[in-house]
């Protein structure tokens, strides 16, 4: 669980699944006990309990890309709790579905949700930017970008990233859909594709 700085309401809980090993993301509202979630790859007990131990209400969930192992688990949440649902390209299973209009904000669950098209990775990949910190999806994980189909492809996203990156604050932290969050200043330092 990740408390931002400052005088932030924002609390942030990485679900980890060892099915696809992905990384699921509750963001929570520590006043308003509104929550959306980031990428459901997997809805299981542990990310449920989570949901109820902090009497999160979820507004909304945002998928980074329609690939299966990051929205599995909207099925069984969909059973659970009432939600919109944003994405660049809709999954054929998202209940409440809202379209997503890359550099237009959204604003639910007490955020401003910065959605930023990247590529690269698939063609509906999509980041998004919450206060301080970035969502990555398959785009940008610790030390390294995300996979790509071609070269051209790979070039494409690696320009977009490092475009982005250059105009956030070094301290934004980074929440990948796979493996261990970063930084936006440690992928400048680390990071072999960006330097």
């Amino acid at each position: 669980m990740v408390k931002l700085q400052g005088g932030s309401a924002m609390k942030i809980h990485q679900h980890f699944s060892v099915i696809g090993f992905c990384n699921t993301y509750i963001v929570g509202n520590r006043e308003t006990k509104e929550a959306l979630i980031i990428d459901p790859g997997h809805a299981d007990y542990e990310l449920i309990r989570l949901i109820e131990e902090f009497e999160y209400t979820i507004k909304a969930v945002f998928l980074t890309h329609r690939h299966s192992g990051h929205t599995e688990g909207l099925s069984l949440l969909s059973k659970l709790y009432h939600f919109d649902t944003y994405a660049y390209v809709m999954n054929d299973l998202a209940p409440n579905p809202k379209p997503i209009t890359p550099n237009k904000k959204i604003h639910v669950a007490s955020f401003d949700v910065l959605p930023l098209l990247i590529g690269g990775h698939s063609s509906d990949s999509i980041v998004f930017l919450i206060e301080d910190a970035l969502f990555s999806g398959d785009t940008l994980h610790a030390s390294h970008v995300g996979k790509t189909y071609t070269n051209r492809l790979k070039q494409e996203l690696i320009t977009n990233l490092t475009a982005l990156l250059s105009h956030l604050n070094p301290e934004t932290l980074i929440f990948p859909g796979h493996g261990p969050p970063s930084t936006v200043q440690s992928e400048f330092l680390f990071n072999l594709s960006l330097t």
